[in-house]
């Protein structure tokens, strides 16, 4: 038989055994546990907080570059420039720091398509920049709709997505910590069954009590609540032997529950108010580039704001500067009982909502429950649990005034999302009253510019009826001026000489006519254009013809040149390019007495271009003509005046050498008729150089 000694040696023994194993296992569990409460906390809570600081960044990053389109104040250009800057830093910085810190997530390729997304987003936006340097804002707008929408839709999703993915693997950290508490419970439990059961059967051999101290083991077990927050019953033991152990571990573990359940809950509430800030914020962000007036604006705002904030009422005052005095002007309310035509109005200094504007400060009035006494604010009379005045500021200037009022008080949720509106919101008045001022500057000048039009219309119209009576007696006279030259064969040389003096002067006014004419139809948009196949290597005995004869009487050297590389065939309207070469030729001829005129032809790539086509992007083969003399030059301020319609260099050459000072008008108009542009070079005194460059007119042209 087995010694008493024995006996309770084994049973202590067995029971000893049974506790060591349990403790291994609930120390292993305990372990996983604290695993999963640091990565919830130190990894996945890091992780989830600069992703949202990341997506915040790029949201007020894309605000200011919408605000940058549709600014135009230099001061205000440069105030966006740098909060974008401002922005983008912090942008990467964020997403550096999540690069960094990848842990064992595998998620690289995904913060790369973040890293890509952001790239082709600054991308973007330098092309932004440029075409507002250039002053092209319809570019930069286009850009902004069409090229960031998209990308930055891409952006945002994969970057929700990377948070999604942070906060799963974060629910599933929680999970998996729940289910080992649960394992822990379930093991707990099975090994104290396992313990009561050697308990009761050694009963006899060990010492009494041991039942007990089990039975109150298993007690605050089956009690146990693995979601509690609260203190939960401990096991109170004051032994000090392995079921003290159990205890002691038992309760060390719901210390541990108690605060995993606590953070828990504390990160979750904050994630909520987070996203629910965020999601304010986003919902008034967008909101702002679709009004078209503050007035629309402030009821806009407080639409959203009020409920958000659980006000009972709100006012919205906006600064007015009217007969020289500042004032602030209710143009919006929330919840108001009093007559809507009855717009209250504060000087700055006058009750709470003109101190708040002079100060610049906000004001934040708590009344204690139970108040009966009446207050007299924007709003009027009423018993208010606490009153918020807040300034709103842009540029170090207080644009406008909002006023909230609520039966409790506005939680420190509640007055963060309104510190973060107040600097958009400021900024959002001013482009809203930008875009006003725009828009009727842009009214303006569309009907100065109809006026003008109808005015060029008029004028076009008198200077063709005039030119067609004109062209009539002017006809007659050159016949008849003919027939008499012809006539005075046998007559004396003076007669014959008045008759040729008549002639030539009768074609120098028909000359004139004519040009009037086809200035009148230019500006009147009237002058066919017919696209057809010109023969560039008839070109030189196309010109030839009238102007040999005009170099010899002068004595003046002339000659025509053409480029190996020319087209046989070059698609424009051949009438119209003649005209402009033979009016180069004709003012070189006009204003040279000695020396040479030339005329060059060659093909030029578009990109060697040194003037401003008509239209911006040419993909069609273009060439040059050159009209080069050795005549009395151009003085450098008087180069852009000879294109003007009637004017010359100066009066001294109108008077020498005649003429209206149509031609190079008229070269221009049609030069710019033809998709193509002019350049000029000149010496004073040696002569000058116009050059015609001329792209090939698109198939559909002229019909």
């Amino acid at each position: 038989m087995m010694s008493y000694r024995k006996k309770q040696l084994l049973g202590f023994g067995v029971i000893l055994f049974a506790l060591m194993i349990l403790l291994l296992v609930l120390a292993a569990m305990l372990d996983g546990v604290k695993q999963n409460l640091s990565e919830i906390m130190d990894e996945r809570y890091d992780k989830v907080s600069r992703s949202t600081a990341f997506r915040t960044s790029f949201s007020y990053l894309d605000s200011e570059v919408g605000y940058l389109i549709n600014e135009n104040d230099p001061q205000q250009i440069s105030s966006h420039l740098s909060e974008i800057e401002r922005r983008i830093q912090s942008a990467y910085n964020h997403l550096s720091y999540l690069q960094l810190h990848i842990g064992k997530d595998g998620n690289l390729p995904m913060l790369g398509s973040i890293q890509q997304g952001l790239d082709r987003y600054m991308s973007v936006f330098e092309q932004i920049d440029q075409a507002l340097d250039q002053g092209n804002t319809e570019a930069a707008a286009t850009l902004f709709i069409e090229e960031a929408q998209s990308i930055r839709t891409n952006l945002l999703r994969n970057l929700g997505e990377y948070t999604t993915m942070q906060e799963n693997r974060m629910q599933m950290a929680q999970k998996e910590a729940d289910e080992r508490f649960e394992h822990i419970l379930i093991v707990s439990g099975i090994s104290a069954l396992a313990i009561i059961l050697i308990g009761v059967l050694t009963a006899m051999w060990v010492i009494r009590g041991t039942s007990r101290s089990l039975r109150k083991i298993a007690d605050r077990m089956d009690t146990f609540d693995p979601g509690a927050i609260e203190k939960m019953s401990r096991v109170t033991v004051d032994t000090d032997d392995e079921i003290g152990h159990i205890a002691n571990g038992y309760n060390h573990m719901l210390d541990a529950l108690e605060e995993h359940n606590r953070q828990s809950k504390a990160f979750n509430r904050h994630i909520e108010d987070n996203n629910w800030l965020q999601t304010k914020l986003n919902q008034l962000v967008v909101l702002y580039p679709q009004m078209t007036s503050q007035d629309e604006l402030a009821q806009n705002f407080l639409s959203i704001v009020a409920p958000s904030v659980q006000a009972c009422s709100g006012h919205f005052y906006i600064r007015e500067k009217k007969n020289d005095q500042i004032r602030f002007v209710t143009v919006a309310s929330y919840a108001d009982t009093s007559s809507p035509s009855k717009r209250k109005r504060f000087l700055p200094g006058e009750g709470l909502i003109g101190q708040a504007a002079i100060d610049a400060r906000e004001i934040l009035l708590d009344f204690p429950e139970g108040n009966q006494e009446d207050l007299q604010v924007g709003s009027g009379t009423f018993h208010p649990r606490q009153l918020w005045i807040i300034p709103i500021e842009a540029d170090e200037r207080v644009e406008a005034v909002l006023e909230l009022s609520s039966l409790q008080v506005f939680s420190p949720l509640h007055r963060q999302l309104i510190e973060q509106l107040r600097s958009t919101l400021g900024i959002a008045l001013q482009s809203v009253s930008g875009r006003s001022e725009v828009e009727r500057l842009l009214r303006e000048s569309q009907l100065l510019a109809e006026e003008l039009r109808r005015s060029s219309q008029y004028k076009s119209e008198f200077l063709a009826n005039m030119s067609h009576e004109l062209r009539t007696p002017l006809n007659s006279i050159l016949i008849l001026s003919q027939l008499i030259a012809e006539n005075m064969e046998e007559e004396s040389g003076e007669s014959k000489e008045y008759a040729d003096i008549i002639h030539r002067s009768g074609e120098d006014l028909l000359n004139i006519v004519n040009d009037v004419l086809d200035l009148s139809k230019v500006e009147a948009g009237m002058l066919d254009i017919n696209r057809e196949a010109f023969p560039l290597r008839d070109f030189p005995e196309l010109i030839h013809y009238g102007f040999d004869t005009l170099a010899k009487q002068k004595n003046i050297e002339f000659d025509i040149k053409l480029s190996d590389d020319i087209p046989d065939f070059f698609y424009t309207d051949g009438k119209r390019l003649q005209q402009i070469v033979k009016n180069l030729l004709s003012n070189a001829f006009k204003f040279t007495a000695t020396g040479k005129v030339s005329c060059i032809l060659r093909s030029v790539q578009v990109s060697d271009i040194p003037c401003q086509m008509p239209i911006s992007k040419i993909e069609r083969s273009c060439i040059a003509i050159t009209v080069e003399d050795t005549g009395i030059g151009i003085a450098e301020d008087k180069r852009e005046l000879i294109f003007e319609a009637f004017r010359q260099a100066d009066g001294s050459t109108e008077r020498m050498y005649g003429g209206t000072g149509l031609g190079l008008s008229i070269c221009r108009q049609f030069a710019k008729l033809l998709g193509g542009c002019m350049t000029l070079e000149s010496i004073e005194g040696k002569g000058s150089s116009f050059t015609l460059y001329m792209p090939e007119l698109p198939e559909g042209s002229g019909d």
